[in-house]
């Protein structure tokens, strides 16, 4: 596939420029399902890594529901 010099990248959609709303359920369900853990006696390595990196996208979502008033638009939605 050779460059072509007259593609210009999409501009983005009004909606995507809005951040998602997070449930409470959410919240709960990631707690509960991608808790901290140490690495198990016959874990391997890699299952570790790709389970802290399941663990820390979990908490990054959780910090930035929970820190709603520093970013406009991201809040914890009540059912």
């Amino acid at each position: 596939m050779a460059f072509d010099p007259s593609y210009s990248r999409p501009s983005p959609r009004k909606d995507q420029s809005k951040t998602p709303r997070v449930t409470a359920d959410l919240v709960d369900w990631l707690q509960k399902t991608f808790p901290p853990m140490c690495i198990k006696e016959n874990q391997s390595e890699i299952s570790a890594h790709r389970y802290a990196s399941q663990v820390e996208l979990a908490q990054r979502i959780i910090g930035f529901a929970r820190s709603a008033d520093d970013h406009p638009g991201f809040s914890i939605q009540e059912d």
